[in-house]
C-alpha cells in the first residue's frame, strides 16, 4: 500500500482487551529528509464524529506516538519516544528505509511500543477512567489515509494478535520482522 492510498476493510475489526499489533512501514530516504513523519496508520470511525480509533505517530511531531481508542470523547494520549521515530539527521546512506513497530497492550491496559531493535522505545501507563483512556476498543476500518488524516509511508506488513504476547516475544517479533524486511544491499 502506497502513501497516497488506503485500504478499507470490508468489515470493521474490533479488538477489546490485550492485543499485540505489528507493522512494517517503508519510507525512502528522500521522503524522510523532506518530511520525517508517518502519521496515523490505523483509523476507525464513530457515528458521533468523536471516538475514532487512531494509532501510530503524531502527524506533527516525530517524537511521540499518539493513540485514541474507540469511544474516547477526549483527546489523544501520547507515548513519548526515547528518540525520533524517523531519524532524518543521519546521512542518507545510513538511514533506515524499513521501520518495524510492535505495539502491545497488556491486561492492565498499559501500552508499549517496540522498534526495529526490539527495544521498548515508548510506553503509556494504563488509564481506565475519565479521558485519554488506554482500555477502550480498537476499531480498525482503514489502513492508511482514512478520515482526513494523511499516512505517509508504504505498508509492507500489518497484523493484530488478539492477545498480549508479552515483552520478550514482542521484542523478538520486532527483530524478526526487521531481519525479514531490511534490505541487505
Amino acid at each position: 500500500m502506497g502513501p497516497v492510498t488506503n485500504f478499507e476493510l470490508d468489515n470493521t475489526y474490533t479488538q477489546s482487551g490485550p492485543f499485540t499489533m505489528f507493522a512494517v512501514i517503508g519510507r525512502s530516504t528522500s521522503d524522510i529528509q523532506d518530511n520525517p513523519k508517518l502519521g496515523f496508520l490505523v483509523q476507525g470511525t464513530a457515528t458521533s464524529g468523536q471516538g475514532l480509533t487512531f494509532m501510530f505517530s503524531d502527524p506533527f511531531d516525530n517524537n511521540n506516538f499518539y493513540f485514541q481508542f474507540s469511544g474516547e470523547k477526549g483527546g489523544f494520549f501520547k507515548a513519548p519516544s526515547v528518540s525520533p521515530i524517523l531519524d532524518s539527521s543521519l546521512p542518507a546512506a545510513e538511514m533506515r528505509t524499513a521501520y518495524v513497530f510492535v505495539i502491545r497492550r497488556d491486561s492492565s491496559s498499559n501500552i508499549y511500543i517496540y522498534d526495529t531493535t526490539g527495544t521498548a522505545v515508548a510506553s503509556a501507563p494504563a488509564n481506565t477512567s475519565g479521558t485519554y483512556r488506554t482500555d477502550l476498543d480498537v476499531k480498525v476500518e482503514h489502513l492508511g489515509n482514512g478520515q482526513g488524516e494523511k499516512f505517509q509511508g508504504n505498508l509492507a506488513r500489518f497484523g493484530v494478535i488478539d492477545r498480549d504476547i508479552g515483552s520478550p516475544a514482542a521484542a523478538q517479533l520486532a527483530i524478526d520482522l526487521t531481519n525479514k524486511y531490511t534490505p541487505t544491499t
